[in-house]
C-alpha cells in the first residue's frame, strides 16, 4: 500500500517513489532522525525515492523499496524491525534476510509481516501470542508463517494488536494468532499459533484489514467482519461479538475494494472510490461530521469523500484516504499531529494533509 495510519502517525509514498511521514515521533518512528513530533509531513532519512509501499504500526514503519527490500524505523523493544536487535532505530534499517522479492508488507501492534513473490509470508518482532504464525514466541528476525497453502502468494496482510491475517492469490483469507474475541473469525475463541481459515473465506476474498481485535475482509460478496464488537466496529447493527464472519450493514449489494481498521472503527473503500466507516467515533474517526454520534453499528459515508479515492488507512482513532491524484485526507484524533495539517486539532471530517 502506499498509504499507512499507525498508532499516532500516518505515511504516503508519492507518485515519484518519494515518502513521507507525520505525527508522533517519540521513537523515531518517522525516520528523520530525530524524536520530534510533526504536524505537517517530513521525509525518512534515504527515502527521498525508490519506494513502492508503506507499512506503519504502533510506533514503528517499514517500507517496501525497489527490487523488493524492506526497511524499518522506529520501536523495536519486540524486535519489530527485523534487524536482529531490539535497539530502536530513528532512521530507516534494513530487515535481515529480506533484501528482495517482497510484494506486500504490513506493521502491527509490535510486529511486522510480509508477503513474497516466491510464496509464503514471514512476520517477525512479538510473538507471544502466536501473531508471528508459527509454534515460538518473538523474534528479530523474519520467520515463515506455518500453515498457508501452498503455491500461494499474499496480496495483502493484515496485521492487529496481537494477531494477523493475510488475504492469498487463491481467494481464500487466512488468520493466526490471539483469538480471546474471536477476531480469527473461525467459529471458536482458541488462539492459533499456525494459519487457519476463518468460516466462508475459503474463496471471494478482496482485501483484509485487521485492529486492535477484530478484522474486516472485502469479498467479492461484500465486506465481512469479525472479532471484537463493543463500538459496532463489525457493522452489523449489533455491538456484540462475533467469532465468524458477518454481513457491514450500510455496505449490503456493494463491494468493498479495501479495509482499512483501527482500534475499535473500521471503513470500506467503494467501487466508486467513496469512503463508508462505522464503530468508535469519540474522535471523530468516521469522518460524518457530527461530534454527537460516539458510534455508529452501520457503515455511513464519510463526508466529502464519495468519489476519487484509491486507498485508505487506519490508525488506533484516525484515518486517511488517498485520492488518485495523489492528495491524502485525514480526519479523528490529532494528538500528535497525525492529521497532517499543521495543527494537533482533532477533526471529525477530512482535513487535507499538507505538504506532501
Amino acid at each position: 500500500m502506499r498509504l499507512a495510519a499507525g498508532n499516532n502517525h500516518s505515511c504516503v509514498v508519492r507518485t515519484d517513489g518519494a515518502l513521507r511521514c507525520w505525527g508522533g515521533n517519540s521513537v523515531g518512528q518517522l525516520g528523520n532522525g530525530g524524536t520530534a513530533d510533526a504536524t505537517s509531513p517530513v521525509t525518512p532519512t534515504g527515502l527521498g525515492s525508490g519506494v513502492v509501499a508503506v507499512a506503519a504500526g504502533n510506533a514503528h514503519t517499514c517500507a517496501i523499496t525497489q527490487g523488493g527490500g524492506v526497511k524499518c524505523w522506529g520501536d523495536n523493544l519486540n524486535g519489530q524491525l527485523g534487524d536482529g536487535s531490539s535497539t530502536q532505530r530513528n532512521t530507516p534499517v534494513e530487515v535481515v534476510g529480506l533484501s528482495s522479492g517482497v510484494t506486500t508488507l504490513e506493521a502491527g501492534d509490535n510486529h511486522t509481516c510480509a508477503g513474497l513473490a516466491s510464496g509464503g509470508v514471514r512476520c517477525w518482532g512479538w510473538g507471544t501470542s502466536g501473531q508471528l504464525g508459527q509454534d515460538g514466541g518473538s523474534s528479530q528476525v523474519p520467520v515463515a508463517v506455518v500453515g498457508l497453502p501452498a503455491g500461494t502468494t499474499a496480496t495483502s496482510i493484515a496485521a492487529g494488536y496481537r494477531h494477523t491475517c493475510a488475504t492469498l492469490s487463491n481467494g481464500a483469507t487466512y488468520c493466526w494468532g490471539r483469538n480471546n474475541e474471536g477476531q480469527l473469525g473461525i467459529g471458536n475463541n482458541t488462539t492459533s499459533r499456525t494459519a487457519v481459515l476463518p468460516v466462508g473465506l475459503g474463496s471471494g476474498s478482496i482485501h483484509t484489514a485487521a485492529g486492535g481485535a477484530h478484522t474486516c475482509v472485502a469479498t467479492a460478496g461484500g465486506p465481512r467482519c469479525f472479532g471484537l464488537n463493543n463500538a459496532g466496529q463489525l457493522g452489523n447493527g449489533t455491538t456484540a461479538n462475533s467469532n465468524v464472519p458477518v454481513e457491514v450493514q450500510g455496505f449490503t449489494g456493494s463491494t468493498a475494494t479495501r479495509m482499512a481498521v483501527g482500534g475499535s472503527h473500521s471503513c470500506g473503500l467503494t467501487p466508486e472510490g467513496g469512503v463508508r466507516c462505522w464503530g468508535l467515533n469519540q474522535d471523530g474517526q468516521l469522518g460524518i461530521n457530527d461530534p454527537d454520534v460516539n458510534n455508529t453499528t452501520s457503515a455511513r459515508s464519510v463526508n466529502g469523500l464519495s468519489s476519487g479515492q484509491v486507498e485508505i488507512s487506519s490508525g488506533v482513532s484516525h484515518t486517511c484516504s488517498l485520492a488518485s491524484n495523489g492528495s491524502v485526507r485525514c480526519w479523528g484524533a490529532n494528538d500528535s499531529g497525525q492529521l497532517g495539517n499543521g495543527t494537533t486539532t482533532k477533526s471529525f471530517t477530512p482535513v487535507a494533509v499538507v505538504g506532501i
